[in-house]
């Protein structure tokens, strides 16, 4: 009869540990659709608006101005690896981004600059404005990080 107890949950660990499977980073997550990122400059002359709009693997970058004629959008669409993707959305996914405030300090006041991310799920989209190289929230400090990164990686986009 004790033989019995005992091979039952003998039975049952061995089941659970070899369903156990390792992470698979080339899996896209799809929690987070969209991610775009900018900067902006109200006085300036020239290029002094970058968005960076990334969707999965797909980026799209723009640079505009203020001077639309002189100035006119740049456009320029670059891919990234799906890694990539999943190392931006997981420092978004340990953010409760929802619960960030809209604006933090005074974005681009005295010329300043602004500093912009949107998070886009299925069920909700939330911005978050910053003063362009300033204190922005802590929990916020690994995502810009990444962000900027890849805006310098792709910069020779325009």
């Amino acid at each position: 009869m004790k033989s019995k107890f005992l091979l039952f949950p003998i039975v049952f660990i061995l089941l659970f540990s070899f369903s156990c499977k390792k992470e698979d980073n080339t899996k896209i997550n799809t929690n987070i659709i969209a991610i775009r990122y900018g900067t902006s400059f109200g006085e300036c002359i020239g290029y002094c608006r970058n968005e960076m709009d990334i969707e999965k693997t797909n980026v799209l970058i723009k640079t505009s101005s203020w001077d639309t004629i002189n100035y006119p959008q740049k456009l320029c669409q670059k891919n990234i690896s799906v890694e990539k993707w999943n190392e931006i959305v997981s420092s978004a996914s340990s953010i409760s981004f929802s619960e960030l405030d809209s604006v933090y300090g005074c974005p681009d006041c005295a010329d300043g600059g602004a500093e912009w991310v949107e998070i886009t799920t299925s069920d909700w989209k939330h911005k978050v404005i910053v003063e362009f190289n300033s204190d922005q929230p802590l929990e916020l400090k690994n995502l810009l990080d990444s962000l900027r990164e890849m805006k310098i990686y792709l910069k020779g986009c325009n």
